[in-house]
């Protein structure tokens, strides 16, 4: 449902998803709800509720010993620190998710969290690094077959460019 913009369909769902998820004790499930509903409520600009619920499902994650999701979720709490213009902390966020993505194997949490990175340098005006993640963002894209991410990327070299001033290598990027 968030990806029509049905936002209030997704929470009212998601919210059934974990009701159902805490009444069967499912730690797994719990924490599948908790990130969903932190990014739909990413979607809707509630960075403080996307984060709580976002801590919640961390929490759950590290008690139960479900190590695959930590990096997704630090990955999403630097998305929600980055929209609250709070980049140290994104990028604190951004770069524990590498770490563990890359010691799990996790190439798409790690394609996210470098693609994240470069808008927030892009954000800051810091376009030589804005640049070097947002590259090896797209080259991990390209692996991984990911046109969205490719994309994103792309979106990201052309703004560079622009703000660079050099329009022509902006059209071409």
């Amino acid at each position: 449902y968030s990806d029509l913009g049905q936002y209030d369909r997704a929470l009212e769902e998601y919210r059934r998803f974990l009701a159902a998820a805490r009444e069967i004790g499912s730690g797994k499930e719990e924490v599948i709800a908790l990130v969903n509903l932190a990014t739909v409520y990413t979607e809707l600009n509630a960075q403080d509720t996307a984060l709580a619920c976002n801590r919640q499902a961390l929490d759950i994650a590290r008690r139960n010993r479900i190590a695959y999701f930590i990096p997704i979720i630090f990955n999403n709490m630097g998305i929600a620190f980055s929209k609250k213009n709070r980049a140290d902390s994104a990028l604190t966020y951004f770069r524990q998710c590498i770490s563990l993505a890359e010691q799990q194997g996790n190439e798409d949490a790690k394609a996210s969290s470098l693609n994240e990175m470069g808008k927030v340098f892009l954000d800051r005006g810091n376009y030589a690094a804005a640049r070097q993640y947002s590259l090896e963002s797209l080259e991990m894209a390209r692996r991984l077959h990911s046109l969205e991410w490719q994309a994103n990327a792309w979106e990201n070299l052309y703004h560079i460019e622009n703000g660079l001033h050099r329009y022509d290598r902006a059209l071409n990027a």
